[in-house]
This record gives structure tokens, C-alpha cells and sequence, in this order.
């Protein structure tokens, strides 16, 4: 399970090493190169303005952030937004072309509302990936696991306790 890059990663993994996955649960995963749909990579704001910019509810946000969310600098956020986009973007995390490989079952989880990696990705991974489905969570932005927690591992469990 992996989400935004957490989720390419997973993705590469379960194609690199098949007979060790039996199922894949992504969350607003990279791992596609869309170009009527980009990734939003925030290279330029402030690292508060990135957290926001992950959450449709901006309660949730300022929850989130006065829980301790800004532990990096806006030096330290800037590198981390310019790795994600040479890894993502033609880079090795860009499995495009690698995605009908895939195997095992596959949950593709998305916020209905994410601003960093557009919905469009979500319905092309399941148009892509064998035997995946898809769970959109409503009212929610980049990180519906921690917007609509109850939704979201609600989904996540019946998928992986699934017969």
C-alpha cells in the first residue's frame, strides 16, 4: 500500500517482484504520466500552502498542520516536490506503459477533490491495471486517509479482507 509517490513505489515493487504481492492498495498514487492531466507539484509555495492545497476541508487542514504537519523547511519542501517530479515524470516511477503487467488485485483509492494529482489518473489506472477497482472518496482532497478516515479504511479493509 503506498500513497502519491509511497503509491509508485508500491506499484513498481508489485511489478518487480510479482510472486511476493497479493494485492495493491494505491492513494492518489504517481506512477502515470497524463498529459491533459498533470501532476500539481508545488515546487514554488511556502510548505504550508502545500499542505493546504492537499485537503478539500480546510478544517482538516488546519487540524493537520497545528498537529505538527510543517517539520520541513520551505528549502527541504521545494527539493522533496522537484525529486517527486523528476522520479514521476518520464523517471522511474513513470510505469505508463508497464501498468497491464500488474497482477495482483488492486484497489485505486481517490479524493474526489485532489488538486495535486487530478482524478483523471485514478480512472486511468483502473483503465490500465488488470483486475482493479476503484473507490472514490467523497468530499475529499489528496489524503482522504486522513480527511475521511471511517470512508476511507472502511474501503481499504473490506478490500484486503475480500475472499
Amino acid at each position: 500500500m503506498g500513497t502519491s509517490m509511497g503509491g509508485g513505489i508500491a506499484l513498481l515493487f508489485a511489478l518487480e517482484n510479482p510472486q511476493r504481492v497479493n494485492r495493491i492498495v494505491i492513494v492518489g498514487s504517481t506512477g502515470l504520466r497524463l498529459n491533459q492531466a498533470p501532476i500539481h507539484y508545488s515546487v514554488e509555495s511556502r510548505p504550508e500552502e502545500a499542505i493546504r492545497k492537499m485537503f478539500k476541508d480546510s478544517r482538516v487542514a488546519d487540524a493537520y498542520l497545528k498537529e505538527g504537519a510543517l517539520l520541513n523547511t520551505a528549502e527541504e519542501t521545494r527539493a522533496f516536490m522537484k525529486t517527486a517530479q523528476r522520479l514521476s515524470a518520464g523517471g522511474p516511477l513513470d510505469l505508463s506503459n508497464r501498468l497491464s503487467g500488474l497482477r495482483a488485485p488492486t484497489l485505486v483509492v481517490w479524493g474526489e477533490h485532489d488538486r495535486i494529482i487530478p482524478i483523471a489518473h485514478a480512472y486511468e489506472f483502473v483503465k490500465r491495471i488488470p483486475n482493479a477497482e476503484l473507490f472514490v472518496v467523497a468530499g475529499s482532497g489528496h489524503l482522504p486517509q486522513i480527511e475521511k478516515i471511517v470512508e476511507s479504511h472502511r474501503a481499504i479493509a473490506e478490500f484486503l479482507t475480500r475472499k
